[in-house]
């Protein structure tokens, strides 16, 4: 049996939030996943870079535009951009072009 996570209970400060963000991004990754299952190395690079891009974009994991990004990360991912800094040069030039800057 899961017992529920210790972070659910203490408020929602940076770290918090993060650790919250990246449960949800797994969390999401594995009710959205098809029969192409992802290995914890490369579910490791996908969290990484999703990360990043928060950081980057100030974004707060727990947003739901954070969710759109967990999608785009993997989706991208599976496109073959296995190598971590690909993956994240891929997914800020497609945020870039989809910002229209």
């Amino acid at each position: 049996m899961n017992s529920p996570s210790p972070l659910r209970f203490i408020s929602k400060g940076p770290l918090q939030a993060r650790a919250a963000g990246l449960e949800r991004f797994a969390k999401m990754l594995r009710q959205r996943s098809n029969s192409t299952c992802m290995c914890p190395h490369d579910l490791a690079i996908c969290e990484r870079v999703f990360d990043q891009v928060c950081a980057d974009e100030n974004l707060d994991p727990l947003d739901p535009d954070a969710e759109i990004l967990a999608e785009m990360v993997v989706a991208i991912f599976r496109n073959a951009h296995t190598g971590e800094r690909e993956l994240l040069e891929a997914v800020r030039s497609h945020r870039r072009r989809a910002a229209g800057t």
